[in-house]
C-alpha cells in the first residue's frame, strides 16, 4: 500500500481486483481510502478517477458519491470494466488541482 497526498487529502489504494463479467470484458474494482486532512466535508466520489488503458482515460461504472467529513477517512469502491486479458492499467487519481497516477499490475481471475 502507497498513500498518495493531494492537497488537503491522501488516497491509499487498498486493492485492485479482477473479476469476469461476460466473455470478453473484465470487472476491476479498485477499493480506496479517502483521509480528509481538512476541517471541512470532502466530496470522495468517482469524478475523481480515471482508468488510463493504452493511453485513453475510462470512467468509472458505478456511482461512488461519499462526504468525508472532516479530519477523518472513509473507504469506498471504485469499479471499470475492461477488455479481458489486460496485463496493467494506470489509475489516475484527482483531488482539487492536483492529480497523480498509479500503476496497477493486472492479474487475471482464477
Amino acid at each position: 500500500m502507497r498513500d498518495y497526498r493531494l492537497g488537503t487529502a491522501t488516497f491509499t489504494v487498498l486493492e485492485a481486483e479482477i473479476s469476469p463479467r461476460t466473455t470478453e470484458m473484465d470487472g476491476l474494482q479498485v477499493r480506496l481510502r479517502m483521509t480528509n486532512h481538512n476541517r471541512y466535508d470532502a466530496n470522495f466520489w468517482d469524478r475523481s478517477f480515471r482508468l488510463i488503458l493504452d493511453g485513453v482515460p475510462m470512467a468509472p461504472e458505478d456511482g461512488l458519491n461519499e462526504l468525508v467529513p472532516g479530519q477523518s477517512a472513509k473507504e469506498g469502491n471504485v469499479l471499470f470494466v475492461i477488455p479481458r486479458g489486460r496485463a496493467g492499467a494506470t489509475l489516475k487519481i484527482a483531488h482539487g488541482d492536483e492529480s497523480t497516477e498509479v500503476p496497477l499490475a493486472l492479474t487475471a481471475p482464477r
